[in-house]
């Protein structure tokens, strides 16, 4: 059912709920600025904020409240200023964030612009000047220890999502890495890729399904699992998602015996040692000689002569 226009909140509202929040966003794990300069014209500028209704303005919208009038729906009171991503979020799950937790952010937000009133903002350069000064001061211990206590709080706390992963994570070249595993074999997590358009993409997916091998694919991705620890990873909109690698558990360790003859005398057999996967249509063998080359079959053929498979205890 659309909604009624009669239930908008009219221009004065709008401004009145933005105004009262400094242009912030209300959810207080966000408070995102909603307002900027539009920087190709002086007479626009650039809003990614949205008045949104705490009760919904028509019947069957989140949180709807049939005993508020059309003057109750669009009044103040009904109204939360909100990033244009935090309001799809409120509105997609009402049951997580209901009326009174929303009244909760819109006094918390308007309170906090309170306090900040008059405050000078904080450039990235002044935090990044406090923290080194801070940790000028510190034992290396100590820095190990905080360095350590942040990598632990990340994981509890995202682990209470899925307690049926393992998740692990650390610092490498200015990005977190995120490890997810199963804590045991009963469970393997799905993983539904949207938009799934890049060739390039859909060529590694393939060599994963058919083939058995290692997937790394780039771009920017939809994703939709049935852990919500790993929708977490993949789709929180504080993560700026790059790259991810699909890895297949079905690894068995193999090397290869290869015949070579250097003459008409010498015969020596190369071992090159790596591991066995399978796809649903191929075996394949990925090794090699360290420092050397890297040696891959794809769907070898078990009656090639020249080729050895065996499988290592």
């Amino acid at each position: 059912m659309a909604r009624a226009k009669d239930n908008d909140f009219t221009d004065s509202t709008r401004r009145k709920l933005r105004d009262r929040v400094a242009n912030l966003c209300s959810n207080p794990e966000c408070r995102r600025n909603t307002v900027a300069a539009n920087l190709e014209t002086i007479d626009n500028r650039t809003i990614i904020g949205e008045a949104a209704h705490i009760c919904a303005a028509s019947s069957g919208g989140p949180r709807f409240d049939n005993r508020m009038s059309t003057t109750d729906t669009k009044s103040f009171n009904n109204g939360i200023w909100l990033c244009s991503i935090c309001h799809k979020i409120i509105d997609r799950e009402p049951e997580t964030y209901p009326v009174e937790m929303l009244k909760d952010w819109k006094v918390k937000a308007e309170e906090y612009a309170s306090q900040s009133l008059g405050m000078k903002y904080r450039t990235d350069e002044d935090i990044r000047e406090s923290q080194q000064s801070l940790l000028c001061k510190m034992p290396l211990s100590l820095i190990n220890d905080a360095i350590s206590n942040v990598h632990g709080s990340v994981v509890q706390t995202l682990e209470v999502l899925d307690n049926r992963l393992k998740l692990s994570t650390k610092f490498d070249n200015e990005t977190t890495i995120y490890k997810v595993e199963p804590r045991n074999d009963s469970y393997v997590p799905t993983i539904n890729v949207k938009d799934f358009s890049n060739e390039s993409n859909i060529r590694k997916y393939k060599d994963l399904i058919f083939h058995g091998l290692d997937c790394e694919i780039e771009g920017d991705l939809g994703f939709l699992s049935d852990s919500s620890l790993i929708n977490k990873l993949l789709n929180d909109s504080s993560i700026n998602f790059k790259k991810a690698s699909i890895k297949r558990t079905n690894k068995v360790s193999a090397y290869l015996k290869i015949p070579y003859q250097d003459s008409n005398i010498n015969k020596t057999v190369i071992k090159i040692n790596g591991y066995l996967t399978h796809g649903l249509k191929t075996v394949s063998f990925i090794g090699g000689l360290k420092r050397y080359f890297k040696f891959e079959v794809i769907g070898m053929s078990y009656a090639e002569e020249t080729v050895q498979l065996n499988l290592v205890n």
